[in-house]
């Protein structure tokens, strides 16, 4: 069972599972049982946010998962809205190194575009987790 972490800057490489996005052709494709993408999503600009996608899901095997979590810019929004975020608060949620942030909405659509399975979606506080399955 291969599992890999993508991660956004080369400090975050600690381990060999752990790889910076733009070092994927080192995977070969379909050859990860699970591949965890945490935040990694939120830091790449939004431009090359739907072909790094792409890239990472080439790597699963059929039947193989995928978790990503991020920032959900619905739930921040509503926050801003009904005053429960202000400020300097406002800065550190939406951006911090962030170049591109989304819903849980709009990415688990995305993903069944993609041909994968929601297994779970879930929205903590900002933050939205997401684990979905390729189909076999």
């Amino acid at each position: 069972m291969k599992k890999i972490y993508i991660v956004h800057t080369q400090e975050q490489q600690t381990t060999l599972e752990h790889i910076h996005y733009s070092q994927l052709d080192m995977v070969s494709d379909a050859s990860c049982d699970n591949i965890n993408i945490g935040s990694c999503l939120d830091y790449i600009p939004v431009q090359y946010r739907i072909t790094i996608l792409q890239k990472i899901l080439s790597k699963l095997r059929y039947n193989g998962s995928v978790e990503i979590d991020g920032t959900d810019i619905v739930e921040v929004s509503r926050s801003i809205y009904y005053g429960g975020l202000v400020g300097e608060n406002i800065c550190v949620a939406l951006y911090n190194g962030k170049q591109s942030v989304d819903s849980i909405g709009n990415f688990s659509n995305l993903l069944e575009q993609f041909g994968l399975h929601i297994n779970i979606k879930q929205i903590n506080g900002f933050s939205y987790y997401i684990k979905a399955t390729r189909n076999g």
